[in-house]
């Protein structure tokens, strides 16, 4: 941001919300994310998935680049399928 690059708007998910099993998204869950990130951009764009750590840019460490990234989701089954792989990542 400080150097004027575009960032494109995104959603953050609190670790709380990660199910006890990845391989079942809560469709409530799922329909709430979906929503949220179809008021900024439509899902057939294609959305970019990510897993952030809290201290993954740090002043003492810094391991960006170390958690998995899904791009290219364009379907709702798709999402639910990168929310899974990111959480467990």
């Amino acid at each position: 941001l400080r150097r004027g690059l575009p960032v494109p708007p995104g959603v953050a998910i609190e670790v709380a919300a990660r199910p006890e099993r990845l391989d079942a998204v809560d469709p409530a869950l799922l329909d709430a994310v979906q929503a949220e990130l179809e008021r900024r951009a439509p899902l057939a764009a294609g959305w970019i998935v990510r897993s952030s750590g809290a201290g993954e840019d740090g002043a003492a460490a810094s391991f960006a680049g170390q958690l998995d990234s899904v791009a290219g989701v364009t379907t709702r089954e798709a999402l639910a399928a990168a929310l899974a792989t990111v959480w467990a990542s």
